[in-house]
């Protein structure tokens, strides 16, 4: 059985706009894709929750994660219970707080260099040294 790939210009599409694309390209194995992500996602954070009790902070970090809003809200969306209520308006705008003033989660979006984060991990990996960070 051969996997069913869909093909864009990765290096030249910001990650809003793949997003973006996938949603509404018309493709049903991409829509199948981004709501399968959300499931995931939604099922992870509930078994970490009950796990640990409950949830304080739910953290949205990466390319996904600083440039999807609708992917935020698919995930976010059915989490209620766990006190998660997202702000449409500053989800849309990628602003460093998306949660509602009402939400008991708060709900942040934290910008970071993965590059670095992978370059210091291969450099620990291969005992090299590193600098702390400061």
């Amino acid at each position: 059985m051969r996997a069913r790939s869909i093909r864009f210009p990765n290096h030249l599409i910001a990650p809003a706009a793949r997003e973006k694309w996938l949603i509404t390209c018309g493709d049903a194995h991409a829509v199948e894709a981004v709501a399968l992500y959300g499931y995931q996602a939604r099922k992870w954070i509930g078994a970490f929750s009950a796990a640990l009790g409950g949830l304080d902070t739910l953290v949205f970090t990466g390319g996904i994660g600083e440039n999807a809003p609708t992917v935020r809200a698919r995930v976010c969306d059915g989490l209620g219970f766990l006190g998660i209520e997202l702000e449409e308006k500053r989800n849309a705008a990628n602003e460093c707080v998306i949660s509602a003033a009402a939400s008991r989660v708060a709900v942040r979006v934290i910008r970071t260099d993965e590059e670095l984060m992978i370059a210091r991990s291969v450099i620990r990996l291969l005992s090299l040294g590193i600098p702390k960070e400061s």
